[in-house]
């Protein structure tokens, strides 16, 4: 074995590796990395020491890229991500058509990217109402939990009879998301909870609206959705 770098250290660069290596802080080991992982970005990205030792536990190959190198390509990255979400907002979301360019650029800069796994619920019929969502991919299911009784009285034909009472929740579907459609809207339209349930049918990527100014974009959600 041997360090791949050293606590203190100024951090120059980034390394992709193929093998194991050991991460330790003050002699401790914290974890291990294996084939495809990255470190040393962290020193990268803050201008500041290593924080921690690296030890190959194997042999191990690393691939070095330079600190200007790695800041470059990070800023490729950003450019990249950012007009491909400009395409999705402008292009693919109904609700924000009719939204100027300067106030579409204003909003990819608060949303919140997140993923969610099929038949997990992304809000609940009865939570509070705080966040918007805007599905990237995937498909969400919207229901509607209703309470279900039924009475029965027994014996039928009996003057002196007894009524059975049965209740139970179900959920009733009401319609198919998919790529560009949006849910969530309950806080603009002056409702403190959510009206419904949405569930992922598949692999959802979606943006969240949350935070301030939210309620500074509620006029332009509320002319929309009317």
């Amino acid at each position: 074995a041997f360090s791949v770098w050293w606590a203190g250290l100024d951090g120059y660069r980034r390394r992709f590796f193929s093998g194991k290596v050991r991460i330790l802080v003050d002699g401790q080991v914290m974890g291990e990395l294996h084939s495809g992982d990255c470190f040393g970005e962290r020193s990268l990205e803050k201008d500041e020491p290593r924080s921690a030792t690296c030890v190959a536990s194997e042999r191990s190959q690393c691939v070095v890229i330079k600190s200007h190198e790695y800041k470059i390509m990070m800023k490729m990255h950003q450019a990249t991500k950012f007009k491909k979400a400009m395409a999705f907002l402008t292009k693919q979301c109904n609700i924000l058509r009719s939204w100027t360019y300067p106030k579409v650029f204003r909003l990819s800069g608060v949303l919140i990217r997140r993923m969610f796994s099929p038949g997990e619920f992304i809000v609940k019929q009865g939570e509070k109402s705080a966040v918007m969502y805007l599905i990237y991919r995937g498909k969400v299911a919207i229901q509607k939990e209703v309470v279900y009784r039924s009475e029965n009285r027994w014996p039928a034909l009996n003057q002196s009879y007894t009524v059975a009472c049965h209740e139970k929740n179900v959920a009733l579907p009401l319609k198919i998301l998919t790529v560009g459609d949006f849910f969530g809207e309950e806080m603009a339209l002056n409702y403190e909870t959510r009206q419904y349930s949405a569930v992922c049918e598949e692999t959802c990527e979606v943006s969240e609206r949350s935070g301030g100014g939210v309620e500074e974009d509620e006029k332009y959600i509320r002319a929309t959705t009317n």
